[in-house]
């Protein structure tokens, strides 16, 4: 198969048994270097035992120090597997392997979120609303007695779409010294889940060279194996819809992968964007059952909590309404105008920026899927690092520059867990955004310049 355009690396190397004999040697060279890299990066990966333990006053920055770490080991991987045989992406898919059974064991230190995820299943388990009950509500006394309540949730309610809510209160049912780990195997589970399926695209594309972008990705594997976040969850539903459209056999695999799709929104709201790119390109017979599938999960979901009497919405706006991280966009925007015209001028950017990537979707599927994707990101006014979990799948099938550039730099906002683990003073610093800012001119810059050939014309 034909490498999609503006790709950032050149074809897969040929195989050994195709190579002259006058590079084998510098094959085995590559080969030798990738095992030495995976070996580094188990080995760091290890380090998080120690950083789970450091000092709270520089919890973030030994957090950073390590991510950066593991994002220079990954880059030097994808790399070397430029010039690898094949057979070499074993051994990134090794040390994948052995990463997530090292951060498995870890303690969640980056985040109360699995907290929050567990007492939202615990009230649901008492028969309880958690869309109406905020854990700091009367009805819910008893409960606090038992599961520990993270101090800045406990005014509001619950955000989390109904299918997130019916799997924290399937880890909560194991009780609050064994529940925990329920969740943290879940994530970590789905978390190398995505890996191993995003491999299967990868092969059929003949583009298992971009292997180490997903497998040694530290976003992916910290969010999901430290920070056990829903998102590693929904990222794996994702791809598993992406899977269905690509590799389904069955004449059904369009409604297979609109169920996958909708149960992804089930978890978290952005991959129900997805279907704008994904309908796109295809025609009316698999464009009709990705909408059916879609559909059909979310009515499901939804219909299914509104019959057990929850009120699936919550404190979504509030969330949206008071909370400010990690955004330039809105950042910048809250510099020229009020609060309330800020938040409308970024909705109104997002819309545009949706129509843009649903038209480009038409001629090119995956790049208009990473567009958007990304326009939740660009254009709200809270991007914590694990929201970009849904990307690093899409980086891998396809590399972008300043959509790597960003997964990269974006952890640089936990440099606000120094105060705060040590603290209890949340004061996100201005710096990791203009870090964040920088890092997508950068890769916008070298995006623009490998898709005007600049880099293969010379």
């Amino acid at each position: 198969m034909r490498k999609p355009a503006g790709d950032l690396t050149q074809t897969l190397a040929p195989t050994l048994a195709h190579t002259p004999a006058h590079m084998v040697g510098h094959m085995e060279a590559h080969t030798a270097a990738l095992r030495q890299t995976c070996a580094a990066f188990v080995l760091v990966a290890a380090l998080g035992w120690w950083v789970a333990f450091v000092d709270p006053r520089w919890l973030g920055s030994a957090y950073l120090a390590w991510h950066g770490a593991l994002t220079l080991l990954m880059l030097r991987a994808w790399q070397l597997s430029q010039h690898a045989p094949l057979a070499a992406q074993r051994i990134t898919l090794t040390a994948s392997a052995l990463a997530w059974l090292l951060v498995l064991g870890l303690p969640v230190f980056t985040t109360h979120d699995a907290e929050r995820y567990l007492w939202d299943g615990a009230v649901a388990l008492a028969g309880l609303d958690p869309y109406r009950l905020a854990p700091d509500a009367a009805p819910v006394a008893a409960l606090r007695a038992i599961w520990p309540t993270p101090a800045e949730h406990t005014a509001y309610p619950t955000l989390y779409p109904p299918g997130a809510l019916a799997l924290f209160a399937l880890a909560a049912a194991a009780g609050p010294q064994v529940g925990p780990w329920v969740w943290k195997l879940l994530a970590c589970t789905a978390g190398f889940a995505t890996v191993l399926l995003v491999r299967s695209l990868l092969a059929r594309r003949g583009s298992l060279q971009h292997l180490p972008l997903v497998a040694l990705s530290p976003l992916l594997l910290l969010e999901s194996g430290v920070g056990a976040h829903v998102d590693a969850v929904s990222a794996l539903a994702l791809v598993a819809a992406l899977w269905c459209l690509e590799l389904g056999k069955t004449r059904w695999a369009g409604i297979w992968g609109g169920l996958f799709l909708g149960l992804g929104g089930l978890l978290k709201l952005a991959p129900v964007l997805a279907w704008l790119a994904l309908a796109a390109p295809r025609g009316w017979p698999r464009r009709a059952q990705l909408t059916l599938g879609l559909l059909l999960a979310l009515a499901v979901g939804y219909g299914l909590a509104l019959a057990l009497g929850l009120r699936p919405v919550g404190s979504l706006g509030v969330f949206f309404e008071k909370w400010r991280f990690g955004s330039p966009v809105v950042s910048a925007l809250g510099y020229l105008l009020a609060p309330r015209a800020a938040l409308l001028a970024s909705a109104a950017l997002a819309l545009v920026w949706l129509a843009l990537a649903a038209w480009r979707a038409r001629s090119a599927p995956l790049s208009g899927l990473q567009w958007v994707l990304a326009a939740p990101l660009l254009f709200s006014p809270v991007v914590f690092p694990w929201y970009l979990c849904l990307l690093v799948p899409l980086i891998a099938l396809q590399p972008r520059a300043w959509l790597l550039a960003w997964v990269s730099v974006v952890p640089l906002s936990y440099e606000v867990l120094n105060r705060f683990a040590g603290e209890g003073v949340w004061a996100p610093a201005a710096w990791p955004l203009l870090a964040i800012a920088a890092a997508w001119l950068f890769g916008a810059v070298v995006d623009g310049w490998i898709l005007r050939g600049g880099k293969h014309g010379r």
